[in-house]
């Protein structure tokens, strides 16, 4: 009877916990959509109700969770935490990929090709980028300041690109750092929110996979924050 029991709140702590995540996740994302329908989805009297009560709903299921969540008889397997978890398959998954040449794509292949620019001494203006003057002589060109993206990521890779580390591997050891200091992070905030540990392992395991990389359009790119 005993195991019953054990068993059936395993089983209403993993529907209550799923529920309330996804309810999160669903008003996270109605939250940031920008859609063609904006008296739904934009910044209105019914997006502003919708977003509310789903986030409501999905903080009540993770409380009732909290009441199912089922106690672990033996702290035998402490020293196996879900951070050690995820730091090893994420070690594992980087060092898989050494084989492979890095390579970047989309906007941050953009902006750091005018960082690779700056490096070379072409200009003295930073987050910037040089290109051929539109219908214009083609053998001149102009410095176009890159407003439109935040420098941040540029300053993180300027130093690898002094030391000499190819411009693709430097963005790749950035993103791997950048991924193990947030999931680490978040799997801490995990463990304070007192979140299941199978929860927490599972989380390890997705966080890491992350670093896969997404082949889009036949070209390689890795998560980008």
């Amino acid at each position: 009877m005993t195991m019953k029991n054990n068993t059936l709140r395993v089983i209403l702590y993993g529907l209550t916990w799923f529920l309330g995540i996804v309810s999160l996740t669903l008003a996270v994302d109605a939250t940031l959509l920008r859609s063609k329908q904006p008296d739904i989805f934009f910044w209105s009297g019914k997006k502003l109700l919708f977003c509310t009560g789903v986030s409501f709903f999905g903080l009540f299921a993770l409380c009732i969770a909290q009441k199912f969540q089922p106690a672990f008889k033996s702290n035998a397997n402490r020293s196996l935490t879900p951070e050690k978890v995820f730091i090893f398959l994420l070690g594992i998954i980087f060092l898989s990929q050494l084989k492979e040449p890095a390579t970047t794509a989309g906007d941050l292949e953009f902006q750091m090709e005018g960082l690779r620019q700056y490096v070379r001494g072409d200009f003295n203006e930073f987050n910037s980028l040089r290109i051929p003057i539109k219908n214009g002589n083609l053998s001149e060109d102009r410095v176009e300041p890159i407003i439109w993206y935040p420098p941040g990521t540029m300053i993180l890779l300027l130093p690898w690109l002094k030391l000499g580390v190819p411009s693709d591997w430097a963005a790749r050891i950035l993103m791997v750092s950048a991924l193990a200091c947030g999931g680490g992070g978040f799997l801490r905030l995990a463990t304070k929110l007192n979140t299941g540990l199978v929860a927490r392992f599972a989380f390890s395991v997705v966080l890491a996979r992350n670093l896969v990389k997404r082949r889009t359009r036949g070209q390689c790119s890795y998560l980008r924050g």
